[in-house]
């Protein structure tokens, strides 16, 4: 959907578009001395005031300000980027606000300000093109980039009139139809690049062929003008009257097949428009009837063309234009009727593998460190996390200005090692994918000195050995419960030990190590001093009881004023847990009476200064007419390896539950076995 016009009818055009390579400002002026501008003193103050306060701002909160002046008021108001609203920079608001903050009356976000140039290209910015006496024009899709990250522009393969056209540069949009404009004038900025890649229907250029993928109408121009900047984004139009297309645009995010739905054009002929792809056409009988075509091939000029159907309006000269929905970049504007009653767009991620990878420019916000805090202190190698936009591959960071390094991003976050040696970083990280990158975001930390480890200790000794890890020839200095127990000196090997006597409990433990004049942060661990297993001494392992003579009542001996907890689990009966306090040095819990016929488990632990002991068990049977066991090894004497087993006549899954049971105490005697009261 190309427009062109003969050249003699444009001949101003002509000269227009030949003087954009050539032509300089030739009727700017001579130069003029100018008298230096006279200030008096207080405006200097005013100056000074706000300089302090910018730096101050900066200083404190670790990001540079937009801006800082003054108004009518008394103090320096701040302006922020919405973006840059960190936890330090809240809190300096706040303290402007509590009046905190002496000199700066005020903290206010704004988004960041951008300044506008006609060589700022967005996609729909229209283009022309000369060749044999005729200026053609057409449309941008959209910004990109080839594979060695070179800036260019796509847009229809039928725009460059199978290679003939090779050179282009960019109109003047508030000259153009979209505005009502004649068009065809340039915007002065020179050549914009040249014509790299184009095919219209198959490759070669062929007619292509239905239902043949590689059938397509897609080009490439590599942007050759130094000065001109691409942007991912594609313009509303809105900016055109004041020749700033990039003022007012849809950012681009990503790249996507079209779905069913709302869809939006931008072309230097038709503006922005939106549409759906659900279009009106006529069934055979010339009534309207609904159409919809997301993944076809429509002949354009000609020549077959893979892509889709949409209802927004498009006219010559919008060919090339950028397609999205939403901020999805899904096709560029290939062809349609005269009339507008519908759009032919190519499907542009099918196209884009065609052009010898080239890439469409993404639109991709800043990343942000979410540990540690900006000016953090940290320990060699400790994890730098943060997340990232959805539309991020990977993370570009550089160290105190170094070479740039990559992380990648899994499900929005990332994470980089901090350095092992001690000193001060400066960071700069960008979200990237391919070669689409963010704005940097800059964070600072301090690798301290390593912090030395301590072992955690779980033991029911009082005698204990803390120990772990630290530099070589340093002297630790350990902290039990906030109060100095000893020091010790790091070994060749890096280990280190100190024996300390503990009371019963839970308790705090830190280290520090000093070496070559520095010491270090301190690291942390717990040591847990448990009481001994209660004894159990109502009942031996292995015990069998009759009937009559089941037990009632458990008892043993413990710590005096140790709370026991006892659990009693039979086969018909869930755990059970009793409570009793040890009183010179014995305990008893009554069960509420004798006990049923059944394999029983008990265990008991006694607690100390809310520390639990580990358990001491043992199991037993309660005999009855119903309930008979083989009889034990040895005679009948306990053995502590050997499992109770019931009678035949009892149903397999009783007898089953049973053996589970009595085995469950068996690891349980050797802890209870093991350690002796104490007082």
């Amino acid at each position: 959907m190309q427009e062109l016009r003969p050249l003699a009818l444009c001949a101003a055009l002509t000269l227009g578009f030949g003087s954009l390579v050539l032509a300089g400002p030739a009727n700017a002026e001579a130069p003029q001395t100018r008298p230096a501008q006279q200030t008096d003193s207080s405006q200097d103050e005013v100056q000074q005031e706000v300089l302090d306060a910018i730096s101050g701002f900066a200083a404190s909160t670790g990001t540079e300000p937009m801006a800082g002046g003054v108004s009518s008021g008394e103090g320096v108001v701040i302006l922020v980027d919405k973006a840059e609203k960190t936890d330090e920079v809240i809190k300096y608001a706040d303290a402007v606000a509590d009046g905190q903050v002496e000199g700066v009356r005020q903290v206010a976000f704004a988004e960041k300000a951008q300044a506008f140039a006609a060589t700022d290209v967005v996609g729909g910015a229209g283009y022309i093109a000369e060749d044999g006496g005729m200026i053609y024009s057409c449309s941008v899709g959209f910004s990109a980039w080839s594979s060695s990250g070179a800036p260019a522009l796509i847009s229809a393969g039928h725009c460059t009139h199978d290679g003939a056209l090779t050179t282009t540069a960019l109109s003047k949009p508030s000259t153009e139809p979209a505005v009502g404009g004649p068009g065809y004038e340039s915007n002065g900025t020179g050549v914009l690049g040249e014509f790299a890649f184009s095919q219209h229907g198959g490759p070669g250029n062929s007619n292509g062929a239905e239902n043949d993928p590689s059938s397509t109408d897609i080009s490439v121009i590599n942007v050759t003008n130094p000065g001109v900047s691409i942007y991912p984004a594609v313009t509303d139009w809105s900016g055109a009257p004041s020749d700033n297309l990039a003022a007012s645009t849809l950012p681009v995010r990503s790249v996507a097949n079209p779905v069913s739905g709302a869809v939006a054009m931008s072309g230097r002929t038709t503006g922005f428009r939106q549409g759906k792809t659900l279009t009106t056409l006529q069934d055979v009988q010339g009534n309207p009837t609904q159409v919809e075509v997301l993944d076809g091939y429509w002949k354009i000029d000609g020549r077959w063309v893979h892509g889709f159907l949409s209802n927004a309006e498009s006219n010559p000269g919008d060919s090339g234009g950028a397609v999205i929905q939403g901020d999805k970049a899904v096709g560029i504007v290939s062809g349609g009727p005269a009339s507008g009653e519908y759009t032919w767009s190519t499907r542009l991620k099918d196209a884009l593998p065609y052009t010898g990878g080239y890439e469409i420019a993404l639109d991709i916000a800043k990343p942000a460190v979410t540990a540690p805090a900006n000016n953090g202190h940290v320990q060699p190698g400790t994890a730098i996390t943060g997340t990232a936009p959805a539309n991020a591959a990977s993370v570009t960071y550089t160290v105190n200005g170094g070479a740039a390094q990559t992380a990648p991003v899994s499900g929005g976050t990332f994470s980089v090692a901090a350095p092992t040696d001690r000193g001060n970083y400066s960071y700069t990280f960008a979200a990237t994918n391919g070669h689409s990158r963010s704005q940097t975001v800059s964070h600072a930390l301090v690798v301290d000195m390593a912090m030395p480890t301590i072992a955690a200790v779980d033991t029911d000794k009082s005698q204990i050995t803390l120990s772990g890890t630290g530099i070589p020839t340093a002297e630790v200095t350990v902290t039990v419960d906030g109060e100095v127990v000893g020091t010790a000196t790091v070994g060749a090997g890096g280990d280190w030990t100190l024996d300390v006597e503990l009371e019963i409990g839970e308790h705090a433990v830190s280290a520090t190590q000093e070496f070559q004049g520095e010491t270090s942060p301190a690291g942390t661990s717990v040591a847990t001093v448990r009481p001994v297993s209660p004894a159990i001494t109502s009942l031996t392992d292995g015990d069998s009881f009759a009937a009559e003579k089941a037990p009632s009542a458990i008892s043993g001996t413990g710590i005096d004023g140790a709370t026991v907890n006892v659990s009693v689990t039979g086969i018909t009966r869930a755990a059970t847990t009793y409570t009793a306090v040890v009183t010179n040095g014995k305990w008893t819990v009554e069960l509420g009476g004798a006990l049923q016929a059944a394999n029983y488990a008990v265990s008991a632990t006694q607690t100390v200064n809310a520390v639990a002991s580990r358990e001491a068990a043992v199991r037993f049977v309660v005999l009855g007419a119903d309930y008979l066991p083989a009889p034990l090894p040895n005679g009948g004497a306990t053995d502590p390896n050997a499992l109770a087993t019931t009678g035949s006549q009892l149903p397999l899954g009783v007898a089953t539950i049973a053996m589970l049971l009595v085995a469950g105490g068996a690891a349980a005697l050797v802890a209870r076995r093991r350690a002796a009261n104490r007082a």
